[in-house]
């Protein structure tokens, strides 16, 4: 879903009920000129029709964080700003592990918050890469990322894990060969975390 575009997320949850899907994420949108405080209030109180017709339909509402280079699209861009957003909305979250790979305690965050996340995402990154969006296939680059996604597992986490894959490294490859083996790759990391 776009970011902040508030009619559309209204839209989405009747939409998601009437296919069959029981939950809608998005972003923030840009705070512009405000603090990240006022954006927030702002940012709740805009939400809050989509939260109620979420409740009357039965679909989860989610918020993401995204990179701070993508400040056009969210103004939450760490695990933690991203719950406390949830948490001041009564919604969850989409963890975008690819965003918050560094952010400091994020495995003890993950432990005590895996109630409110809603969804998993995750991807690769080769460190050094100064285009975006360029993510690859996990396992494929830099990040860290069985280890993370294998902590988040471990906490408790039984939802989706979606694998986002997007930028030049996928589009060489193929979405085909991309898509199956991520999915491979992440069929090991959810039996080792799940013996």
């Amino acid at each position: 879903m776009g970011a902040a575009d508030f009619g559309a997320a209204d839209r989405g949850v009747v939409d998601a009920r009437t296919l069959g899907a029981d939950l809608v994420y998005l972003t923030s949108g840009p705070s512009a000129h405000l603090t990240w405080e006022e954006a927030a209030d702002r940012f709740a109180e805009r939400i809050s029709p989509a939260v109620a017709a979420a409740r009357e339909h039965g679909v989860r509402l989610a918020v993401e964080n995204t990179l701070p280079v993508r400040c056009d699209l969210s103004f939450t861009h760490t695990a933690r700003d991203a719950l406390a957003l949830a948490d001041l909305c009564g919604i969850g979250v989409c963890l975008d592990l690819y965003c918050c790979w560094q952010e400091r305690g994020l495995t003890d965050l993950v432990r005590e918050r895996v109630a409110r996340i809603e969804i998993v995402q995750v991807s690769d990154f080769r460190v050094g890469t100064s285009t975006f969006p360029n993510r690859w296939v996990p396992g494929d680059a830099d990040l860290p990322i069985a280890g993370l996604l294998g902590s988040v597992l471990r906490a408790g986490y039984a939802g989706i894990v979606d694998v986002e894959l997007l930028g030049p490294a996928i589009e060489a490859e193929g979405a085909e060969s991309a898509v199956t083996r991520s999915i491979a790759w992440l069929r090991d990391q959810i039996a080792a975390a799940r013996p």
